[in-house]
């Protein structure tokens, strides 16, 4: 296999070598760098959720509501590009939401390298309103002002995120994004 011969050639461990195809069936390989990256991405998440669940005003929680009700509807009617866009902006308001500066701009270097895994994610049957459950679940900790209740929300969004960005991998497209 592929990301066998890969990781004897590079000295990586063939469980931290993803095997990426494109349309054109080209293999593009992502080594461990993107479960390592995925990883912290998921605290800055949960950090994001807590400090959002403490500071977020009612007019913000509004926001987080009209972004999950249209995740909703995009989902319902598969518009993988509408949904994604506004998840995107539902996770840029927790963080901006958060307070802490710092976090945001670690949040944005590594949104970058995270964006081609996030939007694979949601391309399976179901995703997009399994995601927007979860999503459902974070906005309801926050709007109740439990800080801990929104970080353990979004760390069970983050971990299934990583869990289906690693269990498809082969039919990961790059080109998607």
């Amino acid at each position: 296999e592929f990301q066998e011969t890969l990781a004897a050639q590079s000295g990586v461990p063939a469980d931290h070598v993803l095997e990426l195809v494109t349309e054109d069936g080209d293999p593009v390989v992502i080594e461990g760098e993107a479960v390592e990256i995925h990883d912290v991405y998921s605290a800055l998440e949960e950090l994001a959720a807590r400090s959002a669940a403490r500071r977020l005003s009612g007019t913000q929680i509004g926001e987080l509501k009209s972004l999950v009700e249209a995740m909703d509807a995009a989902a319902e009617s598969e518009d993988l590009d509408r949904y994604y866009s506004l998840n995107l902006s539902f996770h840029r308001l927790l963080v901006e939401g958060s307070g802490n500066r710092r976090l945001l701009s670690i949040y944005n270097r590594l949104l970058n390298e995270l964006h081609l895994f996030r939007r694979f994610g949601l391309t399976q049957r179901g995703e997009m309103q399994l995601s927007n459950r979860e999503h459902h679940q974070i906005l309801d900790k926050i709007a109740a002002g439990d800080p801990e209740g929104a970080a353990e929300a979004m760390r069970i969004h983050t971990s299934e995120r990583r869990r289906k960005m690693l269990l498809r991998p082969d039919k990961f497209d790059p080109k998607s994004h």
